[in-house]
């Protein structure tokens, strides 16, 4: 411990040998050191400029590289181009042919269009017709709702003419002649506790009309008879064509434009315009492609709640749809 504590502990200085003199040999030894490694130099050393006769190879050198670089990008370049111009041809020609083609199918497809609208028509009139004689077929039938489930079928004739007879006093009872008297099948929007309708057909057109006129206006009727409704036997197209335009008949009925004696099946409402101040037309069957009348479309339902216009006319003609 005595001898470490008088030991001198040598400076950092003296131990790097930064501040103390290199020897001969320590100097030999260095510039071994730096022959073998070349002779090099930490720092950069200055460069003289080239000689002036060698500047003109060089450029030349230079430029000859250049243009044979130039060269080669230039032919990659055309190549390439080349090859895109091609791909693109062939794509403008296919696109052409797709073109073509689609022009055909647009062709062909506008004329299935125009026939299937065609078949439409066709179909739809004569839907309409169907419906039409069937609704005239049934013209003689009339549907009694309201007669109690306790009347049996053979009571059904004698209970029927009872009430006719109530209805229009003044016809003989054997022109109130039944063909047929029977219930149906009840409809879907009448409770289960209700009674099932009864379709009778009368023989006598002028019977069935007389009935019909004095059913609206019935009054003092027998309470046995007070509660029965009588509606006209129409095709189920009928009916659903006859709700679409329940709201326009509904404004008619309101603004009494309906006829007492109007037919059971639908009716085609036809208004004319007369362009000058001349007769009007008397019916459909004066329309025609003249200058002085023409036909147009309306609402029928804003016709009637805000008044026709000077020179409009409505008829109402036998058919198996409403056209406005």
């Amino acid at each position: 411990m005595s001898q470490q504590k008088g030991k001198k502990i040598p400076d950092r200085a003296e131990k790097s040998g930064f501040f103390t003199a290199r020897s001969a040999s320590s100097r030999a030894q260095g510039q071994h050191e730096a022959d073998q490694d070349g002779g090099g130099d930490d720092t950069l050393p200055l460069h003289n400029s080239p000689d002036p006769g060698n500047l003109p190879v060089t450029q030349e050198f230079l430029r000859a590289c250049l243009d044979e670089m130039s060269d080669k990008l230039l032919n990659k370049i055309q190549a390439s181009v080349t090859a895109l111009g091609k791909d693109i041809q062939e794509l403008g020609e296919r696109t052409a042919h797709v073109e073509n083609r689609m022009g055909e199918y647009e062709e062909a497809h506008n004329d299935l269009t125009d026939h299937v609208k065609a078949l439409e028509q066709k179909l739809t009139s004569a839907q309409l017709k169907l419906s039409d004689l069937e609704d005239r077929s049934r013209r003689q039938n009339r549907r009694i709702r309201g007669i109690p489930e306790s009347i049996t079928q053979a009571d059904i004739p004698e209970f029927l003419t009872g009430f006719f007879k109530c209805l229009i006093p003044e016809i003989p009872t054997e022109m109130i002649l039944l063909d047929r008297a029977h219930r149906v099948a009840k409809p879907k929007f009448l409770p289960a506790e209700a009674a099932r309708d009864t379709l009778t057909h009368l023989n006598y057109y002028h019977v069935k009309e007389a009935i019909l006129k004095a059913a609206r206006n019935r009054t003092n009727l027998p309470a046995k008879y007070g509660h029965l409704q009588i509606y006209a036997d129409l095709s189920a197209a009928t009916l659903q064509r006859r709700r679409e335009f329940k709201e326009t008949t509904e404004t008619l009925r309101d603004n009494k434009m309906g006829s007492p004696g109007a037919p059971d099946y639908p009716a085609q409402w036809h208004l004319y315009t007369c362009n000058d101040a001349g007769g009007r037309p008397e019916g459909p069957e004066t329309m025609g492609p003249t200058s002085s009348q023409t036909t147009r479309t309306h609402n029928l339902t804003t016709a009637i709640e805000t008044g026709l216009e000077e020179g409009e006319k409505v008829t109402r003609t036998p058919s198996a749809h409403i056209q406005f």
